[in-house]
């Protein structure tokens, strides 16, 4: 496996001018949100696939880029041995990208309102749900991106089984597991957004999140 670039991105003004790295069904795809701040997230989250792909490969420029949708919907490159996942929220973007592994990545903003009891019961199960009463609102966040990018990186979609999927976190606001041949990280790059990676591997991960020049 090669390195692993974790970037990210706060949504900007300046961002948004990345519209014309995008194909057509990208911008038309962006022109479908109905909310601003929404649009800005995900021109930033798909223009900064593109130059961040175009860092790996400076022979194809970032409007080169082309994508295919595999099983359970999950993106790719047509052409290459590039794996690539992004996720976004209005407060911040990420791009990860490895070569030889899957990868997935997630990003969620901290909100209690969606902490509930009965979502923590149809995600984690018995030892994830205990340690949610110890830790509170802050862990729910950090189990789920650990989560979902697991579920990003495997493709199978969300389903009944993710409760007997359980992972071992130890720490608050960062930390690493692994679980089967996957390995995971996470951290807390912004004070109420939560971010995990997860790589299909068994070496544990030695990722920096960079925030894009």
């Amino acid at each position: 496996m090669g390195p692993v670039d974790l970037f990210l991105l706060v949504p900007s003004a300046s961002s948004d001018g990345w519209t014309t790295l995008l194909d057509a069904g990208e911008r038309a795809r962006a022109e479908r949100f109905k909310h601003p701040a929404d649009r800005s997230s995900y021109i930033a989250a798909h223009g900064l696939l593109r130059l961040a792909l175009t860092a790996r490969v400076p022979s194809v420029t970032a409007s080169q880029w082309s994508f295919s949708v595999g099983a359970q919907g999950k993106p790719g490159l047509e052409h290459g041995t590039l794996k690539f996942n992004l996720s976004h929220c209005r407060e911040l973007v990420a791009v990860a990208i490895t070569e030889g592994a899957e990868v997935g990545v997630d990003v969620e903003p901290v909100d209690p309102r969606h902490a509930t009891d009965d979502v923590a019961r149809r995600v984690y199960g018995p030892t994830e749900l205990a340690d949610l009463a110890v830790h509170g609102v802050e862990r729910f966040f950090e189990r789920w991106t650990v989560k979902e990018s697991w579920v990003k990186a495997t493709g199978i979609g969300l389903s009944d089984e993710l409760p007997s999927v359980e992972i071992a976190l130890t720490g608050a606001g960062a930390g690493r597991a692994s679980l089967d041949g996957w390995q995971f990280q996470w951290w807390t790059p912004l004070p109420t957004v939560k971010l995990a990676v997860c790589v299909g591997t068994d070496r544990p991960l030695d990722v920096t999140p960079r925030f894009w020049r």
